[in-house]
């Protein structure tokens, strides 16, 4: 019998190449003040895989990290601050938020229908407590066929409490959030919250497209169940990645002429970032509780790939020139954790990707 309900969920990303990295090249805003924090690279390896990717990062500095080769794959928990790994169990939990919370989709039976796989909600908790939700359908998708139905998990908030996507033919497509007793529809067309602070705030985007077509997505808060559409730097698109406590948000959007740009949203008003020299377009990936941020850089015709940049203090660094291992190559950013430790997809001279943990000042 064909899978009887698809459970969709984000998967890491894994490199699947060995990279010839050159020597870090100069700072993009220029040399590097003697009193700029550096970084100490911890590698988090391969455990005898061929190639590596993050999952999930959370702002405690909790980090997911798999390695696979052409057969399977391996998944482990790194504590950035004391540097401390455990393996994740097989099948593994999909989500976790910064309590250690963490999150699954099960199967629990049969739907209502009779022919289709139930899937529900599990939640584990670090005292050994687990939690099992139903999904907001409760098992009846009408007469959609098993093939074309599915629940994906999605973000789990500061109060433990999930979100879902739901898809079927029978019935209308949703996100909803736990609200402690039941499933709720999010507010937006088709929202994807991504982030999320202690205090009910949430960032991510909605689809601003209307019947016609016009329109695209934008950037979004909400606070607790409330929508509000961040805007644009004068362009069609934005989106948000992250949040920290003092609901500052960060991501990309575009200007009057669609170049992408990093922005930090506070107050109610969008900022544009610096556009590092030699670059032609950025967006913020995450933001730590000082407001650094750190996010990529596309660098002008002919240059070489995407430059992994941080903001301090509104000034674009390029964050290989502040690793004690120059030899790394940044291919993209994972995670900040509130304190301004960062994680990274990266790769050394002549090996394949991984996780690497950037330890601001060389900590631990």
């Amino acid at each position: 019998m064909r899978s009887l309900l698809l459970v969709a969920a984000a998967a890491c990303l894994l490199g699947v190449a060995a990279l010839r990295c050159g020597p870090a090249s100069p700072a993009v805003g220029g040399s590097v003040p003697d009193q700029v924090d550096r970084y100490r690279v911890v590698d988090l390896g391969l455990h005898g895989m061929q190639w590596g990717g993050v999952q999930a990062v959370t702002r405690s500095g909790i980090v997911w990290a798999a390695a696979s080769d052409d057969s399977h794959a391996v998944w482990w928990s790194h504590d950035v601050h004391t540097g401390l790994s455990r393996d994740l169990p097989d099948p593994h939990p999909l989500r976790i938020n910064d309590n250690g919370v963490t999150a699954r989709a099960v199967v629990t039976g049969k739907d209502a229908s009779g022919m289709c796989d139930e899937v529900g909600i599990l939640l584990e908790f670090p005292d050994g407590r687990s939690r099992l939700l139903d999904n907001p359908f409760h098992g009846d998708f009408g007469d959609a066929s098993c093939d074309l139905r599915y629940v994906s998990l999605g973000l789990v908030d500061a109060m433990d409490r999930p979100f879902v996507a739901v898809a079927s033919s029978a019935r209308r497509d949703g996100t909803y959030h736990w609200n402690g007793t039941g499933w709720e529809p999010w507010a937006g067309a088709r929202p994807n919250p991504v982030a999320s602070n202690a205090h009910g705030e949430f960032a991510g985007e909605v689809d601003t497209r209307g019947p016609g077509g016009t329109g695209a997505l934008h950037a979004a808060r909400w606070q607790d169940t409330a929508l509000e559409d961040l805007g644009t730097l004068g362009g069609s698109l934005s989106f948000a990645r992250d949040i920290n406590e003092s609901g500052q948000i960060v991501g990309g959007a575009t200007m009057a002429g669609e170049q992408m740009r990093a922005f930090v949203w506070s107050s109610g008003a969008m900022r544009a970032l610096e556009v590092p020299p030699g670059s032609s377009s950025c967006y913020a990936q995450a933001i730590s509780e000082a407001g650094e941020v750190v996010g990529m850089c596309t660098p002008l015709a002919g240059s070489d790939g995407p430059r992994a940049t941080l903001w301090r203090q509104g000034r674009p660094l390029e964050l290989r020139s502040l690793l004690d291992d120059g030899s790394y190559a940044i291919l993209d950013i994972a995670g900040m954790t509130r304190d301004g430790h960062v994680v990274v997809r990266a790769a050394p001279i002549g090996q394949t990707v991984r996780a690497v943990v950037l330890l601001r000042g060389g900590a631990r």
